[in-house]
């Protein structure tokens, strides 16, 4: 279908195989392939009349660049420009845009954004969120995110229970409910909500579960399940923007854990400059002062601590550096009232 929408000139057949077969690339694991495949519906989108049609191949190619390809600059320009187009269309739509767009920002470390973005995703949230789209559910969630980390604590828990758990297979979303729960001090509900959702779908299908499980076991400093965990991974850490890095650094504090700090060294480090590659300024700030936590015997291995996210832009204190991150701590509704007196 590719080739005879190419041959024939018919944009909309291109876009339409274009979206398929990268998706069927993806499923295979062939994950370049699936980014370039994406990719060629630019090819033609200046052909695209219907602005709709447009608006969804900039989420389509924008997410593919955040997700696949680790181009956030690009995944943030394109989500944009879905996001300018959709605003005249259905809620649906316009959801598409600033879940593309706050997803590109959230990992750059450019926050200062995205609660607007919020406000916008939450209205339409309540006008059609009854939808099975990662991009619609996703928003609240990963907005939540985000206000955690600038210490609106009780907004973010009253707008990530917006999001119900679903009990059908294939959620993505569900792992960004085991985020929250991790980066709301709570490892162990993070852990369980993401083996849940990994029971009901393939890795591939389910990353932000699988980086959550890393992360989780890490934090609770289960060095036996976290390297038991390590080889599910496999093909994912190649296609996965940010997996390789992920599974350098669980291998650096399973290390550490064993007390081999110069191997755990060695691998963090390694973490630590695929993560500065990619300009993903939390996570490379979180496994440098775990590089920093490590002293004799593998100290301090394994604790990630909160005060990474200064790195990032938008960043606002709460009491205490705000929620503290992977602690296996939720704030008391006395922290949670002190954050609403700074705000």
């Amino acid at each position: 279908a590719l080739i005879i929408g190419e041959t024939l000139q018919i944009p909309e057949l291109l876009t339409l195989a274009a979206r398929t077969l990268a998706e069927l690339y993806g499923i295979r694991g062939a994950y370049e392939l699936a980014v370039d495949t994406s990719r060629r519906q630019l090819e033609v989108i200046d052909q695209i009349t219907s602005p709709a049609e447009r608006a969804l191949i900039f989420f389509e190619v924008g997410n593919a660049l955040t997700d696949l390809a680790g181009d956030y600059v690009g995944g943030r320009d394109f989500g944009r420009r879905s996001h300018e187009l959709a605003q005249t269309m259905s809620p649906h739509e316009r959801m598409h845009g600033t879940f593309c767009l706050m997803n590109a920002l959230y990992h750059m470390g450019e926050w200062p954004e995205i609660p607007a973005l919020l406000d916008e995703h939450v209205v339409a949230y309540g006008l059609e969120g009854n939808v099975r789209c990662y991009a619609v559910k996703g928003g609240p969630l990963l907005g939540a995110i985000v206000l955690l980390h600038r210490g609106d604590v009780e907004q973010a828990h009253e707008i990530a229970a917006m999001v119900p758990l679903d009990p059908r297979p294939g959620s993505r979303f569900e792992g960004l409910h085991a985020r929250f729960a991790l980066e709301a001090g709570d490892p162990e509900r993070a852990r369980h909500l993401a083996a849940e959702a990994l029971d009901k779908t393939e890795p591939w299908r389910a990353p932000e579960a699988v980086l959550t499980t890393l992360d989780a076991l890490a934090a609770q400093r289960d060095w036996r399940s976290l390297e038991q965990f390590l080889p599910r991974i496999g093909s994912l850490a190649e296609g996965i923007a940010p997996m390789r890095a992920a599974v350098h650094r669980a291998e650096g504090l399973v290390k550490a854990g064993a007390g081999d700090n110069r191997g755990a060294t060695v691998s963090l480090r390694r973490a630590l400059d695929e993560l500065e590659s990619l300009s993903l300024v939390l996570e490379a700030a979180r496994t440098r002062e775990g590089l920093g936590a490590l002293g004799p015997g593998g100290e301090g291995a394994g604790q990630l601590p909160a005060p990474a996210r200064r790195r990032c832009r938008g960043y606002r204190p709460g009491p205490g550096e705000g929620p503290p991150v992977h602690r296996g701590h939720r704030p008391s509704p006395g922290e949670r009232a002190a954050s609403r007196s700074l705000r």
